[in-house]
């Protein structure tokens, strides 16, 4: 028995869906190519996506040009930035860590800073990382020197393991709040929101309605790191091929293509 034609329209609409996911991973193969070919003096991934992410090559470049541009491609790369935003947020993307993809906490680079120190009355609470040793010292001291605790871990930085550490677990509540920040600052990796404050600021990048932080280097760095997550979801199978799923990869895809455009 033929199908009735309400039947085969939903079937041909099913046909005509396009399927990002391999569109998106189409778009990565060149992209890998130029930056493996660009960077060949570095082998591992990671090294070569920060790289990338503070470096003046051409994609940089003319990608953070782009974001304030007036041109019609610039406003179709903003577009697809608050798209990927805005999908991410209704449909959150996250790894087998169960970390979400995020414009709202995102990795731009390596962490700079070897410490982060706050003072509140006359206690000082202090992280340090030793580069040489790995060490990671934890401290609070007063303005006179008198040491209140110190917490060591020799195996690097750690924060689940400094959070079920005996010494900083038996410290009061506010002490643990005010040390454990000194912690987080002092992550070897620096994590920023691309979001700017609510209210606004009168400089905010407004893109699609969302106001997002006038830090260009910043958003690109952020932007590169999304979508090597999206890539990492793909590649290492942990994604579910769902057609919510399916409609968040349009807009990265989309900004592949426009990264690209740099190269070829």
């Amino acid at each position: 028995m033929s199908k009735t034609n309400t039947a085969n329209v939903k079937l041909w609409l099913e046909q005509s869906e396009i399927d990002y996911f391999t569109q998106f991973v189409k778009a990565w193969i060149p992209f890998n190519a130029w930056y493996r070919h660009a960077y060949d003096a570095l082998e591992q991934e990671r090294q070569i996506l920060d790289d990338i992410k503070t470096d003046g090559n051409r994609i940089r470049s003319r990608f953070m040009a782009k974001l304030e541009g007036d041109d019609p491609e610039s406003q179709e790369i903003r577009n697809h930035i608050a798209a990927l935003h805005r999908r991410l947020s209704s449909d959150p993307l996250e790894n087998s860590k169960k970390r979400r993809i995020s414009f709202e906490r995102v990795l731009i680079g390596p962490n700079p800073h070897l410490f982060a120190e706050h003072k509140h009355g006359q206690w000082r609470y202090r992280v340090d990382r030793v580069i040489s040793s790995k060490n990671v010292i934890s401290i609070i001291v007063s303005t006179r020197g008198n040491v209140h605790r110190t917490i060591t871990q020799t195996t690097g930085w750690n924060i689940g393991e400094f959070e079920l550490h005996v010494d900083f677990m038996s410290l009061n509540s506010e002490d643990k709040a005010r040390l454990r920040r000194c912690y987080e600052e002092a992550n070897p990796m620096c994590f920023a929101s691309l979001l700017a404050t609510s209210p606004p600021p009168a400089d905010a990048l407004v893109m699609d309605g969302y106001y997002f932080v006038k830090d260009n280097a910043a958003i690109f760095a952020g932007l590169i790191e999304i979508l090597y997550c999206m890539r990492n979801l793909l590649f290492h199978g942990e994604l579910v091929p769902d057609p919510k799923t399916n409609r968040t990869y349009e807009p990265a895809y989309h900004l592949l293509r426009h990264l690209l455009a740099t190269i070829v």
